[in-house]
């Protein structure tokens, strides 16, 4: 899966380069830019082509696409709206919004409506939930925590576990450390077991459900043998953080990724204020505190502020 290729690639350079601001911004700048609010229901594939749906309309792939502004160009922000158009058109979403990044040059445009019963178009104070791109923070948050010397990525999970539970092997081999969480090589399942079906997004498993859960749990595939998408994992690893900074984990949200960005409206404590600006697509969840998903996808983002942060932020060489 696309989210699958991304998370992992991210997570390699980042590991190699420690550059937090240039491959954040990059890869969640991506995904912003083409967000809409059915964007989590669909399936993507890892190819550099664009969805059947857009090739059926006869859009350009991507490799047509022009990924800087050609010196020919009079006039940058006509190229702009010219493709905006066309990828709200074809893709059909409810509501979308759209950031331009190139260099210093900011460009953003808001479509469809804010909720299925509304009239009102989206706009750049509008929030999103970004789902699993909220790993990328975590991963982050990882890594700032063993520059700052709270951990290694190649700890064991085992080291921050909690209530005295052993984390399960598969024929006691090489334990789950704490990049195999990050890298969805740790053999956990995609999602804990036993959640009840149609159930609000990111309120389940809590802490408490995930560790009871470990007190029993089997796993069949070892760590580190094989990739496999995980939102169980990166939950875990934010409760392994937790405990080994000493921090509750908005905390370390804040300290080690909003706050260094600029970005106020990102949180999984979203105010009344803030659910008010919340795109809601068919069959919301409740624009509620998110804190059990806090690794894995709990996040609410404001899109448009990536268009006002200063260009130090973006050192996109």
């Amino acid at each position: 899966m696309a989210d699958l290729f991304c998370s992992l690639f991210f997570h390699l350079t980042r590991y190699v380069d420690h550059k937090m601001k240039k491959h954040l911004l990059k890869y969640l700048l991506i995904p912003v830019a083409l967000l809409t609010l059915n964007a989590c229901s669909q399936r993507a594939t890892v190819t550099p082509t664009l969805p059947a749906k857009f090739n059926q309309h006869n859009v350009p792939e991507l490799s047509q696409w022009p990924t800087t502004l050609s010196p020919k160009a009079n006039n940058s922000r006509e190229i702009f709206d010219k493709y905006a158009q066309q990828i709200y058109q074809k893709s059909n979403p409810q509501g979308m919004v759209i950031v331009m990044i190139n260099n210093t040059q900011s460009l953003n445009r808001a479509f469809g409506t804010t909720s299925p019963d509304s009239r009102q178009t989206p706009s750049m104070n509008s929030l999103i939930r970004i789902a699993s791109i909220t790993k990328l923070m975590t991963s982050e948050v990882m890594l700032k925590l063993q520059d700052d010397g709270k951990l290694l990525v190649t700890d064991p999970l085992q080291k921050y576990s909690y209530y005295g539970v052993d984390i399960p092997l598969v024929n006691n081999q090489s334990p789950i450390r704490l990049y195999h969480l990050a890298t969805h090589t740790s053999g956990f399942p995609r999602e804990q077991p036993g959640g009840k079906w149609g159930r609000p997004v990111f309120i389940w498993p809590t802490h408490g459900d995930r560790w009871n859960w470990l007190k029993k749990a089997s796993l069949t595939t070892p760590a580190g043998q094989s990739a496999s998408y995980s939102n169980l994992a990166y939950d875990l690893l934010a409760d392994a953080l937790v405990k080994a900074s000493g921090k509750n984990y908005p905390q370390l949200l804040k300290q080690y990724v909003t706050q260094p960005a600029g970005m106020r409206d990102t949180t999984l404590t979203p105010s009344s204020t803030q659910c008010q600006r919340l795109l809601i697509g068919y069959r919301p969840s409740p624009c509620s505190e998110t804190i059990a998903a806090a690794g894995s996808g709990g996040c609410l983002f404001y899109a448009c502020r990536y268009a006002t942060l200063d260009a130090r932020l973006f050192k996109l060489k």
